[in-house]
């Protein structure tokens, strides 16, 4: 098994997008960081794929996650370089979960869940699957 390779995602600020979107738009998306950031308080999200360059995932978590970062939000990103059955059987795991979230949200409520279920520490080749670690038992507000 070879080492996780920890990416480091320095933080931008969202303050880039106020003049673009101006001062109304602006202030919704900074509605939306304050409750991201009271919802996942005490918690980090992971984001888990099998490379860092060359694929659309890359491309996405290069670009969005200093965002995120600079909203608050603790969010993380390791990359498995793993043997391909690894992958494989991590795609066929992930896959059968979001297809139960899928059916289960729509049969239940009539819309998607809050939150993509996702195989936690899995991920396809050139996919990502994310989670989020949750808060200490003794820290949870149940």
């Amino acid at each position: 098994m070879a080492l996780p390779k920890f990416v480091q995602v320095p933080p931008q600020p969202l303050e880039r997008f106020k003049e673009l979107l101006g001062a109304e738009r602006y202030a919704g998306i900074e509605q939306a960081a304050e409750r991201a950031r009271g919802a996942l308080l005490g918690r980090a999200i992971w984001h888990v794929s099998s490379t860092m360059r060359g694929g659309g995932v890359a491309e996405i978590l290069h670009s969005l996650l200093p965002y995120v970062r600079g909203a608050g939000i603790d969010t993380r990103w390791v990359v498995l370089r793993e043997a391909e059955e690894f992958f494989t059987a991590c795609t066929a795991i992930r896959a059968t979960g979001e297809s139960l979230a899928t059916s289960s949200a729509r049969s239940t409520s009539g819309c998607w869940p809050r939150a993509p279920v996702t195989s936690p520490g899995c991920s396809g080749r050139g996919t990502s699957s994310t989670s989020t670690t949750p808060r200490p038992r003794a820290l949870s507000r149940r």
